[in-house]
């Protein structure tokens, strides 16, 4: 099986490293640099005391690339540089599956666009740091959710599992994704707001208490059907990556975009629809907004 991996950040390089050991895999990047790097030396993968290289393809990301070889594109740039890549997809085979991996909501709206006939879009649980252009640290194991989004179910991703990369398939794509958006909404802009590890938010009261507060917004604008079993999850992917820091965090320390209008601008969005009141969420957002307008984190 051929597989196109588009991003060469860290969920990109994992995936693509992971994906390597089951199928024929080219990673697509944005810089020549990072392909040259990768096609010379493959992706080192690093998992605690293991350290293993994987040989991959890579390529130039390029306006005239159609992408007529593969049988499924997996998606694996952030949320905002999706609109990017559509015009890619667009000249992509209709019969070429399409897999979004993102945080967020905004892209189910551009996927609805694509003419393929098969889409999935997927949520990624396990923790990930790009180290250099070729080299990435899996930091936590988890789960790679995967639900139908359009189409007929072409693809078992069970031929991709392993102990240690797991694929679950899911029904209903929109609970999937809601689910990662409440984890994300509460654990990414508070860390990233109070400069801490994930597990900081449930085990300082303080910091527990703003995080309860946002989460109380979340249901009020999400509905959700069980808040009590969302907020545990909330609180058991904070005790399961408790040291690790949230990607907003991360792109905050180096001084690059985040995800923070994906994952909170939306939530906002949904909540002016409904005429809600979310002060907390507003504050938080503005902050984060602030934090990366004045590269602060990074100094």
């Amino acid at each position: 099986m051929k597989i196109a991996v588009i991003g060469g950040g860290a969920i990109g390089l994992l995936v693509s490293a992971y994906l390597a050991d089951h199928a024929q895999v080219t990673l697509y990047t944005r810089r020549k640099e990072q392909a040259d790097q990768v096609r010379e030396h493959g992706i080192t993968l690093k998992r605690k005391k293991n350290v293993k290289k994987v040989k991959v393809d890579a390529k130039v990301l390029r306006l005239d690339e159609a992408f007529v070889h593969y049988e499924l594109i997996v998606v694996a740039v952030k949320q905002y540089s999706i609109k990017d890549i559509i015009p890619y997809l667009m000249k992509a085979p209709k019969h070429t599956s399409v897999l979004f991996l993102q945080n967020g909501m905004s892209h189910v709206t551009l996927a609805k666009r694509l003419p393929q006939r098969t889409i999935y879009l997927g949520v990624v649980e396990h923790g990930a740091m790009k180290e250099t252009d070729d080299v990435v640290t899996h930091s936590g194991v988890g789960i790679t959710r995967v639900a139908l989004f359009k189409g007929g179910d072409l693809i078992s991703f069970q031929r991709f599992h392993s102990d240690v990369f797991a694929f679950m398939q899911e029904n209903d794509w929109y609970e999937m994704l809601i689910q990662k958006l409440v984890v994300n909404a509460v654990i990414n802009p508070l860390t990233a707001l109070y400069r801490v590890n994930n597990g900081e938010i449930i085990h300082n009261s303080y910091f527990y208490k703003t995080a309860k507060a946002v989460f109380n917004e979340l249901h009020a604008v999400l509905r959700l059907k069980d808040p009590t079993a969302y907020w545990n999850r909330v609180v058991d992917v904070c005790e399961k990556t408790a040291q690790n820091h949230s990607s907003m965090r991360k792109d905050l320390q180096q001084q690059r975009k985040t995800e923070v209008e994906s994952i909170l601008g939306y939530i906002l969005e949904e909540a002016a629809k409904r005429q809600i009141n979310t002060p907390i969420i507003h504050f938080v957002y503005n902050g984060i907004l602030g934090l990366e307008d004045s590269g602060s984190e990074g100094r």
